[in-house]
């Protein structure tokens, strides 16, 4: 199952934790910078995560 906009596993990100990370799914900015290419990009295409074709 997909957690994340990129396909990373939430559930087995060390970050999750130790930040408080709810997710890129749930959240506006992402924690490591400004912004997130694949985040962006499936949000500008209403799509939940990026599954290419």
């Amino acid at each position: 199952m997909v957690e994340s906009r990129c396909g990373l596993l939430c559930s087995q990100c060390r970050y999750k934790e130790e930040v408080n990370c709810p997710g890129c799914v749930h959240m506006s900015k992402p924690f490591w910078g400004e912004s997130c290419p694949v985040k962006a990009c499936c949000e500008g295409k209403r799509l939940l995560h990026g599954g290419g074709m």
